[in-house]
């Protein structure tokens, strides 16, 4: 069953599936559901997986992913109770956005709607574009261990690695510590080879720097995602939540096998 409906504030198109004993989800009722796809109108999706212990007077959790709430009429609310994987497609891979360099990787650009609604736990995956190669190639993979305003990253002497230096070594010209607040409190712009002053307020409304000690690195040469992990994959602009425990168990699993988590010092 699909149906349009608001979930989480939000108007949004669901759809109610359960698992089908040949493999896959057939569409069902809100009452037979197991699993809650919800693709909001802003661009936005999450899986819940059904929550049948939960009630109408459960406390609301407005982030939204995780457990699916479905009373009388249908879905109610989607409440985070686990981690979720945000995942986009990486059209232009330069060290910027993300920076794997200084020895944690960073998303301080690009990518506002992620870097503000994204939590501690929560997975970034990036893909390859379609024309740049295979799109289910996976760019990297990191996991939020850190979610820092971006006043703070701008300012804290601990990130001042990540500042660019545009005249420096390769690796120091990508710094995405890009923005800080001088004297006055107005935000102000570091000379850098990526961005400039058209990007300042787009930039700026992502509200945070998402910090990622534990990352896979891979650029132009990482592995395909399995086709157990499909789901995952976000096709052309904007990008794709997916919070539904088993596929992040089974991403998280699938990362476990691949090469130790890279740890990048100087380049």
């Amino acid at each position: 069953m699909i149906e349009r409906r608001e979930v989480n504030g939000k108007p949004a198109t669901v759809a109610y599936l359960a698992h089908d004993p040949n493999g896959g989800f057939r569409s069902v009722s809100p009452e037979e559901c197991d699993l809650v796809e919800v693709r909001f109108d802003d661009g936005g999706v999450l899986f819940g997986t059904r929550d049948r212990s939960a009630s109408e007077d459960k406390p609301r959790n407005d982030h939204g992913g995780g457990l699916a709430t479905v009373g009388e009429g249908g879905v109610k609310r989607l409440d985070i109770n686990a981690a979720r994987v945000f995942s986009y497609v990486v059209k232009s891979d330069t060290g910027f956005a993300p920076n794997p360099y200084g020895g944690f990787l960073t998303l301080a650009t690009c990518k506002p709607h992620i870097r503000t609604t994204a939590r501690e736990g929560d997975w970034l995956l990036g893909t390859s574009s379609v024309v740049s190669g295979d799109a289910r190639r996976i760019v990297y993979a990191a996991h939020i261990e850190e979610v820092v305003p971006l006043e703070e990253y701008g300012r804290r002497k601990r990130f001042a690695i990540k500042i660019p230096r545009v005249s420096g070594e390769k690796w120091q010209r990508h710094g995405d510590n890009i923005y800080f607040r001088d004297a006055e409190g107005a935000w102000q712009q570091r000379r850098n080879v990526h961005h400039f002053r058209q990007h300042k307020e787009h930039d700026l409304s992502g509200k945070s720097a998402l910090i990622c000690p534990s990352f896979w690195y891979f650029g132009s040469n990482g592995p395909l995602l399995p086709e157990s992990l499909i789901a995952l994959l976000k096709k052309g602009p904007g990008h794709k939540t997916v919070a539904e425990p088993h596929f992040v168990a089974r991403f998280e699993k699938w990362l476990a096998g691949l090469r130790p988590p890279t740890v990048r010092t100087t380049h």
